[in-house]
């Protein structure tokens, strides 16, 4: 998933901090996300190295499981964006965004627990389909 890239680079460079940073991270990491850390782990496998080994999530159905990792990423997000420490996130290319991370942004921002992220997001309308699912995102001037 496209939103996922941009995680994974930060999460690199996370794991070059000093120790005292990591436990910082770890425990505030383990504290947001509730024993559901495997679901950010499945998409993200450099989050093992920073919260540790997490247990197993039960399944559900379809629905029920989108909502909880839809949920559980929302505090993953709010854990690293802070009015102390603010998140600037970009994404470049996102006409080639699946659906899934269109969803998951949405739901974000559709959220009310956000607050101190920004996201930036560049896309290529020459490159855009006609029937994108970025399509009610995006707002044209009229000239």
């Amino acid at each position: 998933m496209l939103f996922f890239d941009g995680f994974k680079t930060f999460l690199q460079s996370l794991l070059t901090e000093n120790a005292k940073e990591l436990v910082y991270w770890r425990e505030a990491l383990n504290a947001s996300l509730y024993n559901s850390g495997k679901l950010i782990i499945n998409q993200l496998p450099e989050l093992e190295l920073i919260i540790g080994p997490q247990p197993d999530v039960p399944l559900l159905d379809s629905s029920v499981s989108q909502n909880r990792f839809r949920k559980v990423f929302i505090e993953f997000i709010n854990t690293f964006s802070n009015p102390k420490h603010p998140l600037v996130l970009f994404l470049d290319d996102i006409q080639w965004a699946d659906i899934e991370s269109i969803q998951l942004i949405d739901s974000y921002f559709n959220d009310q627990t956000h607050k101190n992220l920004l996201l930036i997001a560049a896309y290529r309308d020459n490159e855009l389909e006609e029937k994108s699912v970025l399509e009610k995102y995006i707002t044209k001037s009229k000239k």
